[in-house]
């Protein structure tokens, strides 16, 4: 259920496209649109509420930070959409996991919400494992997939981004049902969370959407998360290609043009700050 902030609603979003991550692996996904939100010219508009969704709460360091004045009370929960109406974005960031047992059941209600609201398209970024892939195979770390409905993207997106598709899983080869393999069996998304059910519940309801995966190993997640809004920005293009690697360091905490969440300090700095208590 979205809650707006005020008492206005979300009007048509045909014009918009939703960006949002599923909680996976290394949480690359979350990193990146929380970099995308705090990049952009982005407004709190609301909260998307779900019991399936791990309850958390805490101060929101995130929000409005060109201009925070209004910000010192405003709390963090597990799920609030943001808009950047200049560039016709909507980015939902779904900070906590959703329960056990509750995949299905969130993905129907939040593809329903996506459905009622006519967005543009919808991508998801996630990450799973890279010991799930085969060697030979992970080339530049990144995965693609997309829903039937947004099938005519794939020859710009490979062709003009270089990106590649995300292989079918290896037990189900071959293993056709008279030429009929169901797409649950063969997309495998380890790690990912509800990246598959979201997706076939997407491919279910017509809806155009691209999953992006970062395939991750233990390490640096800021720098995957980095790379993954940098593979994205070679299709949707938030910056100038000329700007993208003008001073990304993010050992020393320097994103330019990238701006920094607020929330990333605790992460490269070593000390803890004090206004987070």
């Amino acid at each position: 259920m979205f809650i707006p902030c005020d008492s206005v609603d979300l009007p048509n979003c045909s014009q918009y496209t939703l960006i949002l991550p599923s909680s996976s692996v290394q949480n690359v996904g979350q990193l990146a649109v929380d970099l995308l939100i705090s990049t952009m010219d982005c407004q709190l508009i609301g909260y998307w509420h779900h019991s399936c969704l791990l309850p958390v709460v805490g101060h929101d360091t995130s929000c409005n930070q060109q201009d925070n004045k209004n910000c010192h009370n405003q709390l963090l929960t597990p799920s609030q959409v943001y808009m950047s109406r200049t560039q016709k974005y909507v980015f939902m960031q779904i900070r906590s996991p959703v329960i056990s047992g509750g995949a299905a059941t969130f993905c129907a209600d939040l593809v329903k919400w996506i459905s009622q609201k006519g967005f543009h398209r919808v991508v998801l970024a996630t990450s799973c494992y890279i010991h799930e892939k085969i060697n030979t195979s992970i080339g530049s770390g990144f995965r693609y997939l997309t829903s039937r409905a947004a099938c005519e993207l794939r020859d710009r997106l490979e062709n003009n981004c270089s990106w590649v598709g995300l292989e079918e899983c290896p037990s189900t080869i071959g293993n056709s049902n008279n030429g009929v393999v169901d797409q649950s069996d063969t997309v495998l998304i380890a790690g990912g969370g509800f990246a598959k059910k979201f997706f076939l519940e997407c491919n279910k309801e017509n809806i155009p959407l691209i999953v992006i995966i970062s395939l991750c190993t233990e390490g640096n997640a800021i720098e995957m998360a980095l790379r993954l809004d940098s593979h994205l920005n070679d299709w949707l293009q938030f910056l100038p290609h000329h700007q993208q690697q003008s001073s990304v360091h993010p050992e020393q905490g320097l994103l330019a043009p990238w701006i920094m969440p607020k929330s990333w300090e605790v992460l490269l700095n070593r000390h803890v700050p004090s206004d987070l208590y």
